[in-house]
């Protein structure tokens, strides 16, 4: 459980702030010292008719990680306008493996909830 909290701290926030339509492939490469880059890559969209009516949310995802690390039935908890719904679901299932949570040394499913804030700056 340790390894999965440390996964999502070092790779999510990457994901929560993006509100510039971007090619997914693009990436962009911030410096944290001389000689330590961090390589962060912008993959929510702000759905563009929530954004020009300046509406903002905050999603609770909730999905199963399973043993293999992979993402699975994911589910909104909380009730939003269904652009913000379906633009999570659709990132998070772009995620790459996770590391599965153990349980006495063997892989076990997970369960993890996830708040996503759409905010406008």
């Amino acid at each position: 459980m340790k390894n999965l909290i440390l996964l999502f701290c070092l790779s999510f926030p990457a994901f929560l702030f993006a509100q510039d339509k971007i090619d997914p492939n693009q990436s962009k490469t911030m410096d944290t010292s001389e000689n330590d880059k961090v390589l962060t890559f912008k993959e929510v969209k702000y759905p563009k008719n929530l954004k020009k009516d300046k509406i903002e949310a905050r999603v609770i995802s909730k999905f199963i990680i399973n043993k293999e690390g992979g993402i699975e039935n994911i589910q909104i908890v909380n009730k939003v306008e269904p652009e913000f719904a379906e633009e999570v679901i659709r990132v998070l299932s772009l995620m790459p493996k996770w590391s599965p949570g153990t349980q006495m040394g063997k892989p076990v499913n997970v369960v993890f909830t996830l708040p996503i804030s759409f905010k406008l700056k």
